[in-house]
């Protein structure tokens, strides 16, 4: 998915995140992203200080991960597809998996946030999971700002305004996983 929508811009990280905000943006590309961009902060723990351009040392921006939402993310990417057949079909049906027609085929590792074409929330407890992972407004005050800051140049304020009057579940969940990747550097760095 990195090469195919060559997330290594990050003029086109931008559109994604767009896209994902306008439920346009295809299911199973924003479910591996995400999963990627979880799995690098579990693989390449960021650390507490960098050192800039000019050989300055200075505190990292990137969210440094606790044991808290270590076993959030650690949660998430267990529940994770890996090339496994996904059977829609009840439990007590007996199916040819691999020949059935409700049976899902995931290609690469991913979270099953979202389905379609059109960024459908998957299921609720995945928003959930996925809110405790945005930055606290209280604690981590800043970082909140700049997430919903940024899904507003995204998106536009008085669209934004609008969707968080309505609070549909659809809308929640697409802000909610903008904003996390937008906090776990997707923006920015792209994935590791």
């Amino acid at each position: 998915v990195v090469s195919r929508l060559d997330l290594d811009v990050q003029f086109n990280r931008w559109r994604l995140l767009q896209q994902i905000l306008e439920g346009e943006a295809d299911a199973s590309d924003v479910n591996e992203v995400c999963y990627r961009v979880l799995r690098s902060f579990l693989d390449c723990p960021r650390p507490r200080r960098v050192v800039d351009g000019d050989g300055i040392s200075r505190s990292n921006t990137s969210p440094i991960i606790d044991e808290e939402k270590r076993r959030i993310i650690e949660s998430l990417l267990d529940n994770a597809d890996a090339g496994v057949s996904v059977s829609t079909c009840a439990k007590n049906d007996i199916v040819d998996e691999a020949n059935a027609p409700n049976t899902v085929q995931a290609k690469e590792p991913h979270i099953p946030l979202f389905v379609g074409f059109d960024c459908t929330p998957f299921e609720r407890d995945a928003l959930e999971v996925v809110e405790k992972l945005l930055p606290d407004p209280i604690d981590d005050e800043d970082a909140h700002k700049t997430c919903w800051d940024l899904v507003m140049e995204m998106y536009g304020k008085e669209a934004v305004k609008a969707e968080e009057m309505d609070r549909s579940e659809e809308w929640r969940t697409r802000s909610a996983v903008v904003r996390m990747l937008i906090h776990f550097d997707f923006l920015e760095s792209g994935i590791l």
